[in-house]
């Protein structure tokens, strides 16, 4: 792991554990995250060319539901309220989930979900080391990462070989193609907050420039509301059939 890389995850975990809140929502990202590569995982299971990796697939499927139930009461330990985990359990599965009837799996291919799943495991593992290892993070969550970090070294490897044993030729290829559509998701993400932000001053210059002028130049109506008093009678009732 490169030191910029390593220095920016432990800015960010640094942030993230000053604030309970964050805390909370960080370890209900990571269940969510966690859950979700059990669906990619069983889905892979069903559908391997090869049989020989059913087994792994099985097995890292329930390594995975296993770290959701951990991470999740971790938040739950830590204040997250059910409302907000299930926000981000319905945030990741619109980023992360079945697209147009096709999981994950269907959607890549199984040489790179492989990759995939190598570097997805890769940076998982990178993240939990720096929370292992750093002062801020509690003892219990601690004990949580410890067990979890080991089922992700055996994840990484197990991907890294498969990918290098049924796809020799085209593995560095593969992998570089993931990050590369990595970087640039990550890029969407950064422009959309930033459109956000910037939508938000544009509507703000609009209202306090074009506006806010009109309301304090424009004369209010004094009369208010007029009462007008009406005598109905039968005819009138029966106009309306």
């Amino acid at each position: 792991m490169g030191t910029l890389r390593q220095t920016w995850i432990r800015i960010t975990g640094l942030l993230s554990w000053r604030n309970p809140t964050r805390q909370a929502l960080l370890m209900s990202k990571f269940a969510a995250t966690e859950r979700g590569s059990s669906y990619d995982m069983l889905c892979a299971l069903e559908k391997t060319q090869y049989p020989e990796l059913r087994q792994k697939y099985l097995h890292h499927a329930l390594d995975e539901a296993r770290h959701a139930r951990l991470f999740r009461e971790r938040a739950l330990a830590l204040g997250v309220d059910r409302e907000q985990a299930a926000l981000v359990d319905i945030g990741y599965l619109q980023d992360h989930g079945i697209i147009g009837g096709e999981t994950l799996f269907e959607r890549l291919g199984e040489h790179e979900f492989l990759a995939f799943v190598h570097d997805a495991e890769q940076r998982g593992l990178e993240h939990f080391l720096i929370y292992l290892n750093s002062d801020q993070t509690d003892q219990k969550t601690k004990e949580a990462l410890k067990g979890i970090t080991k089922d992700e070294h055996f994840h990484r490897s197990y991907s890294r070989a498969a990918l290098q044993n049924y796809a020799p030729e085209e593995s560095e290829a593969l992998l570089k193609k993931v990050r590369m559509r990595r970087y640039k998701e990550s890029w969407m993400r950064f422009a959309r907050t930033i459109g956000t932000v910037m939508s938000g001053i544009w509507l703000q210059l609009v209202y306090f420039l074009l506006v806010f002028p009109f309301r304090i130049f424009t004369k209010p109506d004094q009369s208010g509301w007029t009462t007008t008093e009406e005598k109905q009678t039968l005819n009138d009732a029966k106009q309306q059939f």
